[in-house]
């Protein structure tokens, strides 16, 4: 049977009001990147957040046809391009590029995330329900930032890998405790189907996998595959979805 899977901001520039639409936004990481970023916001008070990290090599723009609809559905999402990708080169006033990167350099990411999620609640985004998402490399990094922050009510992920440069995914899933996961991946993208079954059978709480036709990677798997941005939305909705945030409250 196939399941249906499911430190820290420094300065900002950012408008706090909400309203339907996107707005650019960056903000600073403790450890001095300029981090550009996508806000989606919504037209309600303390509205669900979602930060949304992408693959290696891409921008935050790949998230957009998961943004969309997740803003129809009342989530104020995030997506940045983390350090040195697309508008976030710079750190202290130098540029810097990814494909430089060691393992100490991928890490780092958690910082981006870290300050993605304050830029969040800067925006309006209720600290009780907010989750995070990745892809490829960016799910790695999405569920090592979990594990550092408590208030992170779930983790989504796309195309995990057991290892990509560096950054490990088991160990991380062994610390996340119960926080529910999900997982998605594609069955020809035989590395991540391995993975994603691994994560699964290591987590100790709430943990769905939902596996594709096909080899599409990360958010590719979200253009490839019509119902994957609904069922991800599906599975949140539970979970810190406008529903669920009204009955916490």
């Amino acid at each position: 049977v196939i399941l249906l899977v499911i430190v820290i901001a420094g300065c900002s520039k950012r408008d706090a009001s909400i309203s339907s639409g996107t707005r650019d936004i960056t903000f600073t990481t403790a450890d001095g990147y300029t981090i550009a970023a996508t806000l989606y916001t919504v037209d309600r008070p303390k509205p669900a957040g979602l930060v949304l990290v992408p693959m290696l090599g891409t921008t935050r723009d790949r998230w957009r046809s998961f943004a969309r609809p997740a803003q129809a559905e009342g989530y104020l999402s995030l997506a940045i391009d983390m350090r040195g990708h697309g508008d976030s080169r710079v750190r202290n006033g130098e540029n810097t590029s990814y494909k430089s990167f060691a393992t100490d350099d991928w890490l780092g990411v958690v910082h981006d995330i870290a300050a993605a999620k304050q830029a969040l609640l800067d925006a309006g985004a209720d600290p009780d329900n907010v989750a995070v998402a990745g892809a490829s490399i960016g799910a790695n990094l999405a569920l090592r930032y979990a594990t550092t922050d408590p208030a992170i009510q779930a983790v989504v992920l796309l195309s995990p890998g057991k290892d990509y440069h560096g950054v490990t995914v088991e160990d991380a899933m062994a610390k996340l405790d119960r926080r529910p996961v999900l997982l998605m991946d594609s069955i020809g993208d035989s590395y991540s189907a391995e993975t994603s079954n691994a994560l699964k059978s290591i987590a100790k709480g709430h943990c769905e996998l939902h596996e594709y036709p096909g080899a599409a990677h990360g958010t590719d798997l979200l253009d490839t595959n019509e119902n994957a941005t609904g069922q991800i939305l599906l599975w949140l909705s539970a979970i810190i979805g406008p529903e669920a945030a009204k009955a916490n409250r």
